[in-house]
């Protein structure tokens, strides 16, 4: 690591453009040699007539030009380290509730869609035969509310099956299976 050297007036000093430059890496700041001579040139750091540098001169430099830079890394590094950190977050999420997925389907909370598939056909086939059923026990009683003729509560119960069955064969046509109700039980 390149050290500050005292001149004759006893001011610290770097002995070239070289010495100051290899301070600066030390220092941590990333800088090339050609920036370094550019900004010599321009007036940004400022050179002594046998060549030195002074102590006081770099450190006005690294205040003046050099820190923003470094700030700015560091700023990228920490919004890097960010994202990195959120996206192990992310990761670790996801992890989490793939786990509690399984572990809910092995407490039966969810089945494969083929089986609830096959659960809900076959309640929809219990449920018809319900209301099949309800139909025959209640025709008489429906007739009579409605003041009709009971002779023709045949026709009637055929009509009303009919019709649930059109509704049934509907409702199990949406998804992909369909269940096919017909005749009497």
């Amino acid at each position: 690591m390149p050290k500050p050297i005292k001149n004759e007036n006893g001011e610290r000093c770097f002995k070239n453009r070289n010495a100051v430059l290899g301070y600066l890496k030390d220092q941590g700041y990333k800088i090339q040699k050609s920036k370094l001579y550019k900004d010599s040139r321009e007036g940004k750091l400022r050179i002594q007539g046998d060549g030195t540098v002074l102590f006081i001169d770099v450190d006005l430099y690294i205040k003046a030009y050099l820190l923003a830079v470094k700030t700015a890394d560091a700023a990228e590094a920490e919004k890097l380290q960010q994202e990195k950190i959120s996206a192990e977050t992310d990761v670790k999420k996801l992890r989490a509730k793939r786990l509690q997925f399984e572990i809910d389907k092995e407490q039966g909370k969810y089945i494969p869609k083929d089986q609830f598939d096959m659960e809900l056909a076959a309640r929809a086939a219990v449920l018809e035969a319900g209301i099949k059923h309800m139909f025959y026990s209640k025709v008489s009683e429906w007739i009579h509310v409605v003041g009709g003729d009971i002779s023709k509560t045949n026709e009637l119960l055929e009509e009303m099956i009919t019709s649930l069955d059109e509704k049934m064969n509907d409702y199990a046509s949406m998804d992909q299976f369909q269940v096919i109700f017909s005749g009497e039980e």
